[in-house]
């Protein structure tokens, strides 16, 4: 724990502010003696990884995460697990309840695409906020409060932290979120290959075919330079309107009917997977550099580095001083006053 540039948990958080308290019970010539052999055997040049040695030095290490059977990883393992299933198992359900099989575009995009783009705007947000020093209330039912409460040793909630473990929250809640995307994405193929849809759109509003024409283009204006094939053409749009008084689509040729998946696919991945992905990479260094400031400001943190930085002085005489004052006697004049200091 001495090289430059390890971060921090959780519990090493914990550890710290258990420490500091227990520091205050001891003497300050002690503490300053044990903490200058500390410094001086310590190679970390950065305050995180002075404290992180110091740390290691005066307390014993502890099991991070590890309240109740499970853990902080098996629990994150846990909730991949069941975004992925979730997602999987929600593109079934929308595929297969559609009527005659009959997929409405704008159905899908809301529910697959433009909601998950929704949550991703929302979770930028609390990034942002918590990087200022304002973490939001984190809603009750978010499923990563459950990997949270499994990374921290015990109940206590310390106010210091409480950027860390939303960061902490909000980088668990990415990867849930891209893993049900995934799970979406992977269910949308499935059914694709061994189930027939065709895919329309229809719209109570005055919406025409230039309209979604122009709005398809510019959704599909990220990969249309280099994908072409996952764009959709005039006539696409114009076969694939539907309307339920509209029974038969038997003059809709099969290429059209399925014409709008890659579109859909490439949808998915650019608006509800990348900036999950995107979200995730920064919310994860920004939870590395987060922690590593709230340990080094842990108050009481600066104590310990400056008594890790500062020398111990001791003084002592090289040979024993004689009392030349009690040995020769003095001539005092009348109206004189003689202080004999120090013996």
């Amino acid at each position: 724990m001495s090289e430059k540039g390890i971060t921090p948990g959780i519990a090493d958080l914990y550890r710290l502010s258990e420490q500091i308290e227990s520091d205050r019970e001891l003497a300050v010539a002690d503490l300053r003696q044990r903490d200058h052999a500390i410094g001086q055997a310590c190679a970390a040049t950065d305050s995180a990884g002075r404290l992180l040695f110091w740390l290691g030095q005066v307390s014993a290490p502890q099991a991070a995460g590890s309240r109740g059977w499970l853990n902080e990883a098996g629990a994150a393992m846990l909730m991949r697990v069941v975004a992925l299933v979730t997602g999987f198992l929600a593109m079934l359900g929308f595929m297969l309840a559609s009527e005659r099989g009959l997929v409405n575009v704008f159905y899908f995009l809301l529910l697959f695409v433009l909601l998950q783009l929704l949550f991703s705007l929302l979770s930028a947000g609390v990034m942002v906020r918590s990087l200022r020093g304002n973490p939001p209330t984190v809603f009750p039912l978010n499923p990563a409060r459950l990997v949270a409460s499994r990374a921290l040793p015990d109940a206590r909630y310390l106010r210091e932290s409480s950027s860390v473990v939303r960061l902490m929250m909000l980088r668990y809640g990415q990867e849930f979120g891209a893993s049900f995307t995934l799970g979406a994405m992977a269910g949308f193929f499935c059914l694709l290959a061994f189930t027939d849809f065709s895919f329309v759109w229809g719209s109570t509003f005055g919406l025409g075919d230039d309209a979604v024409q122009a709005a398809t283009q510019l959704l599909a204006s990220p990969w249309s330079g280099w994908l072409p094939e996952a764009g959709l053409t005039p006539e696409i749009v114009a076969a694939t309107r539907y309307h339920p008084s509209q029974l038969d689509l038997a003059t809709v040729s099969d290429e059209h009917r399925r014409g709008w998946w890659p579109f859909l696919l490439m949808c998915m991945a650019v608006y509800a997977l990348l900036p999950r992905l995107l979200l995730w990479l920064a919310s994860r260094l920004a939870y590395r550099r987060e922690v590593r400031r709230a340990f080094a400001t842990f108050p009481g943190s600066e104590a310990v580095l400056s008594r890790m930085r500062a020398p111990v002085v001791r003084t002592q005489a090289l040979e024993a001083e004689e009392d030349t004052l009690q040995r020769t006697p003095v001539e005092i004049d009348e109206g004189v006053m003689l202080l004999n200091w120090a013996g």
